[in-house]
């Protein structure tokens, strides 16, 4: 085993984050969920009428299908995360949610809709 200097590993110019710019990151990511489903509930009526969908409980769906993709969401970032660390899987994960997000409002369908918001979650 050779001797390694943790500090060899760390940039000169690298400052950590302090404690309040913590609880601010984590709290906006940790209010991401609730405020995606919140800002949908409102807009169900306009979901129906864009998508001309007949039945009225059919807009539900982007929320059950939200839910299902954060619950399957735990269990691959949780593996992802212990194998490449907690940084670039949170980096990849909002990646990937802010696209969703995009395909979400450019979305020509509601196929299209539901693999958006299962994307987010």
């Amino acid at each position: 085993m050779s001797d390694i200097n943790a500090d060899a590993w760390v940039s000169s110019g690298h400052r950590p984050m302090g404690f309040p710019e913590f609880v601010v990151v984590i709290a906006s990511i940790m209010a991401l969920n609730p405020l995606a489903m919140d800002m949908m509930l409102p807009a169900l009526p306009n979901i129906r009428s864009a998508f001309q969908i007949a039945d009225a409980n059919r807009p539900q769906m982007v929320l059950s299908i939200f839910l299902v993709g954060f619950g399957v969401g735990q269990f691959v970032m949780g593996p992802l995360s212990d194998r490449f660390g907690r940084r670039p899987v949170l980096l990849g994960g909002m990646t990937v949610y802010t696209i969703a997000g995009l395909l979400a409002i450019i979305a020509p369908s509601f196929e299209t809709l539901l693999l958006a918001r299962a994307l987010q979650g």
